[in-house]
């Protein structure tokens, strides 16, 4: 047993102390919670939705763009053009 855990220790490149590798391995895995592989899965399934979810919120902030420029030609039409004309005749 001893041998077996001392060939492992000289196969491990670097110092790092079992307790950090256990914490990382918990937070992979979870520990009796989801971990960050099944959150990572969830996250893939999801992965259309999402896409939709912005495809439209994309689409409303092109559609309001294009209102707000369209009240302003419009107003610029309306408004400060006769008022242009007025003052060049």
């Amino acid at each position: 047993m001893a041998t077996a855990a001392a060939s492992r220790k000289d196969k491990i490149p670097c110092d790092v102390p079992c307790e950090n590798v256990r914490s990382v391995l918990e937070w992979m895995n979870g520990n009796g919670q989801p971990g960050a592989k099944v959150r990572l899965a969830i996250i893939e399934d999801n992965m259309a939705e999402i896409k939709k979810s912005l495809d439209s919120i994309r689409g409303g902030i092109t559609k309001l763009t294009i209102t707000v420029l369209g009240a302003a030609l419009v107003w610029l039409i309306t408004v400060l053009m006769p008022d242009i004309i007025a003052h060049i005749h």
